[in-house]
């Protein structure tokens, strides 16, 4: 009984011995574990003395108790320096999973700063310009220099402003309504919208909105499109349509009337050759049918302004024009008279 206790204790100091050895390559600490595992060493050789004392002749017996409590203490040994091998398996799988996620974070920081980069770029390249607002607040939070440019504004400026003081102030009300119409995902298009730039110049805008979450807060992204060139096209396109359907008035006015002198030409002509030579009324009728002539020259003009022509510059006589047109205010006076 006293050799089985007396071999168990040495197994149990051997493999604390080895399990010590294994630990500096797990710690990294070779002098502890080192001193330790010689601790454990001597351990061993003191229980090979009684071993060897008891085999030889005049050798003294194995004390029962003493080894017994050699073993016990050669068992905890052994187990506490297994728990500890344990603890450190653990403290090493903690250790890689917290390098590898750590690892992990990084490499998904970078490719979300990669990405953030790759999109930052994108929006200050794009030619339409970006708005970023709070739903909220309206508050603008993001703004690209292609929207800067179109507003004088720079991303500062807008950052420390909300969405209707973009607008004019007679068409603030209906911004705010359109917003809050927005947030709720209606009317993601509105068309020809005035805003109003930082010189009080107006700039005319089609904007096209999308609602996201970012971070618990909800925003509205905003694509400004600059139609201004195209606003004045169309007014300039809508003057021409109304220049046109004026001169067509002015035609269909001129054909009429070219209509109603022909008739009254004609009657003077027939007047003139009932009338004898030397009659008083025959001046009268030559002075009508000079007016007749310019009345068609007035109306050959609106022909021409309604065919798309513009007017043709002729050479008067400016002593003639005087004498027409006093003459005609003289007669005018006589008649009122």
């Amino acid at each position: 009984m006293s050799y089985a206790i007396l071999t168990l204790s040495i197994i149990f100091q051997i493999c604390a011995v080895i399990l010590a050895l294994r630990l500096i390559k797990k710690t990294g600490r070779f002098y502890a574990w080192a001193f330790i595992a010689a601790a454990l060493l001597l351990m061993v050789f003191r229980r090979l003395i009684p071993l060897y004392q008891s085999f030889s002749p005049n050798g003294e017996p194995i004390d029962l108790a003493a080894e017994t409590v050699a073993m016990l203490t050669s068992v905890l040994l052994f187990l506490g320096v297994l728990l500890i091998g344990g603890i450190f398996d653990k403290l090493n799988k903690l250790r890689l999973e917290t390098e590898e996620e750590l690892e992990k974070r990084k490499r998904t920081e970078k490719e979300l700063l990669e990405s953030e980069e790759r999109y930052r770029g994108l929006f200050n390249r794009v030619s339409e310009g970006i708005l970023v607002s709070e739903s909220n607040s309206m508050k603008i939070v993001f703004a690209n220099p292609a929207v800067c440019n179109m507003l004088g504004y720079s991303k500062e400026e807008l950052r420390e402003m909300t969405v209707p003081q973009l607008h004019p102030e007679e068409y603030k009300e209906y911004v705010i309504s359109d917003f809050r119409d927005k947030v709720k995902g209606n009317n993601p298009v509105a068309l020809n919208i005035p805003c109003l730039r930082k010189d009080r110049g107006i700039v005319y805008v089609d904007i096209k909105t999308s609602n996201y979450k970012f971070k618990d807060k909800n925003y509205i992204l905003a694509l400004f499109s600059n139609v201004t060139e195209r606003r004045k096209a169309e007014e300039e396109q809508q003057r021409i349509e109304n220049l046109e359907k004026l001169g067509n008035i002015a035609a269909g006015i001129a054909h009429d009337f070219n209509n109603l002198f022909t008739g009254i030409y004609g009657n003077i002509e027939i007047a003139k050759l009932e009338l004898p030579n030397n009659h008083p009324a025959l001046s009268s009728l030559e002075k009508a049918q000079n007016t007749m002539d310019k009345s068609r020259e007035l109306t050959s003009k609106m022909l021409t302004f309604a065919k798309g022509g513009g007017p043709v510059p002729e050479i008067v006589s400016l002593e003639e024009l005087v004498q027409e047109t006093v003459s005609s205010i003289v007669k005018d006076c006589k008649n009122i008279k």
